[in-house]
């Protein structure tokens, strides 16, 4: 908490033309906060509607208020940073002027941060909902949401979402890090971010006033955030240590092979079968304490487990199918198809893993 000033919460607020929906906003969001010091920081960028006018007028009365009018170097996500850099609260929000994220969810969010450093308001949760959506605008949502999760492995149900709280400290940790050309900063975030995050249900309102602002170019924009993250940190978090799991797997499958095949004199089949679902269930055992030991509490061991095997299935599947094609339809020396099946199988692998068996 910033002692001189006693605020607990700071909510960013980031305005364009939203002189009609403004004040009823301000009025929902000061009620719900009550029972928490707090301030409510409208950042605007020059409203032709004069939404900023409108905001400095109130804070004349309201003490819990603050404006700040940005006329040059404007844009959505940093008008959010200029908001976070200013704010004096310990727990730091963001929220639309659109009146379609529910404040009446704000009192839990803040209650929430105490177990984790970030709190997302989320549509994808069960109890959360989307509204009159219509069925394209849900699955362009659910392909962006998809594309989160396989380029960037964020595991959260609404990385998209425009609502979330972010303790002043984690911040000020990654701030450094954030891209103020990022389309959603809370993207940002949770790819730059170790933490583990909170999702708490609410449903996404019509849009009282104004236009919408999604657009093609805002959707060129999110691939274009996705493609640059990506690029920041080629390998994924917990990809090298997955690696170094897989290549002991290597010497174990070696190592019971040898002791079927040379020892009990098992059929080669039947040794290499045994071999390799020992070296899946020690690769299991290391990743569920090693490389994933921050996931393990979202499902039980055996469901882990069995999610894991499936996952060592479908690589292998891969691995075969890119052996076939690049040696039998291209042409590629067979050492190097088989090297090149395997680097996609492990890619394969670690994604089924972390986005589905050991899935927050």
């Amino acid at each position: 908490m910033d002692h001189q000033s006693g605020i607990q919460v700071s909510i960013i607020v980031p305005t364009y033309n939203e002189a009609r929906n403004i004040n009823e906003l301000l009025d929902r969001v000061h009620a719900s906060l009550q029972n928490f010091s707090h301030e409510i920081i409208v950042v605007d960028d020059d409203s032709p509607d004069k939404t900023w006018e409108i905001v400095e007028k109130r804070c004349l009365k309201d003490g819990w208020l603050r404006i700040i009018r940005r006329k040059e170097d404007k844009g959505l996500s940093k008008a959010v940073l200029e908001g976070f850099n200013n704010a004096r609260g310990r727990i730091m929000g963001v929220m639309d002027a659109d009146l379609q994220h529910d404040e009446g969810i704000l009192p839990d969010m803040v209650r929430n941060i105490k177990n984790t450093p970030i709190v997302i308001g989320s549509r994808y949760v069960k109890g959360g909902g989307v509204g009159d959506w219509s069925r394209v605008r849900r699955f362009k949502s659910w392909l962006a949401t998809q594309i989160s999760a396989l380029f960037l492995n964020v595991s959260v149900h609404d990385p998209m979402s425009g609502y979330f709280l972010i303790t002043k400290d984690l911040y000020e940790k990654i701030k450094h890090r954030i891209s103020p050309q990022g389309f959603k900063i809370l993207l940002e975030i949770l790819y730059f971010s170790s933490s583990e995050a909170v999702e708490v249900p609410y449903n996404f309102r019509t849009r009282a006033a104004g236009e919408s602002k999604l657009t093609s170019k805002v959707a060129l924009e999110y691939l274009a955030q996705v493609f640059r993250l990506r690029m920041s940190s080629p390998l994924p978090r917990g990809f090298i240590k997955y690696c170094i799991v897989g290549f002991s797997g290597v010497f174990v499958d070696m190592f019971i092979f040898i002791i079927c095949f040379k020892k009990i004199e098992f059929p080669v089949e039947l040794s290499g079968a045994i071999a390799t679902q020992v070296a899946i269930i020690t690769n299991f055992i290391l990743n569920d304490i090693w490389t994933f030991s921050t996931r393990r509490q979202a499902s039980s061991f055996y469901k882990r487990f069995t999610k894991f095997e499936v996952s060592c299935l479908i690589g292998l599947l891969i691995k075969i199918v890119a052996i076939s094609i690049v040696v039998r339809g291209i042409g590629i020396n067979p050492i190097l198809g088989n090297g090149f099946g395997i680097a996609l199988a492990i890619f394969s692998n670690f994604t089924l893993s972390k986005l589905w068996a050991w899935k927050n």
